[in-house]
């Protein structure tokens, strides 16, 4: 794990913010969102913002697509801790998530990793494999897969704007050469 991500990084206890175990309204998540905004302010770019689920117990789509709105913090990392045995609760994600058309990585009270919403099964693959490897470039994604550098381009800018991935840019050469290097998040590797 990388050793600043400690410092990079902050978790809010979403109980905390409602002061309830039930998420009911727009308004509510409304509340909470601000909230976490605020608090994240302080953190570096590049940055992980851990939302606690699991002292929740029930929350409507409406409300959870206000909290959700957090993943259009630009330069931070969204990751959810939930209760694995709440059916209810991460049914509920996965509803928000997918009429905001996102997927996010979450972990269980046991540590256990696991996609809520959709990714494509393209994008599936490809995320196993920078798992695996913690970082990649398009070319390589291109030779492992057997696709086009395009099509595997494509792919790891999807991850990115989802934040399931970093990119880090490197130049190559003094012609002004580039390429793109995406890596892992620590949390996942």
């Amino acid at each position: 794990m990388d050793k600043n991500f400690r410092a990079r990084h902050l978790a809010f206890d979403i109980w905390e913010f409602s002061e309830s175990e039930n998420l009911l309204s727009r308004e509510q998540g409304w509340q909470i969102l601000k909230t976490i905004k605020e608090k994240s302010m302080q953190l570096p770019s590049v940055s992980f913002v851990f939302l606690d689920f699991r002292k929740i117990r029930y929350a409507t789509a409406a409300c959870l697509i206000e909290i959700l709105n957090v993943m259009d913090f630009h330069d931070k990392y969204i990751i959810l801790k939930i209760d694995s045995t709440n059916h209810d609760l991460k049914d509920c994600l996965i509803l928000a998530l997918n009429k905001k058309k996102l997927a996010i990585p979450s972990f269980d009270e046991k540590g256990n990793f696991s996609v809520l919403g959709e990714l494509t099964k393209a994008e599936e693959e490809t995320l196993k494999i920078i798992i695996k490897k913690g970082e990649i470039t398009s070319k390589e994604i291109s030779n492992l897969l057997g696709i086009g550098i395009n099509a595997a381009s494509n792919r790891l800018r999807e991850l990115h704007n989802m934040k399931w991935v970093a990119r880090e840019e490197k130049i190559l050469d003094l012609k002004g050469g580039r390429q793109f290097v995406y890596k892992c998040m620590p949390c996942m590797s």
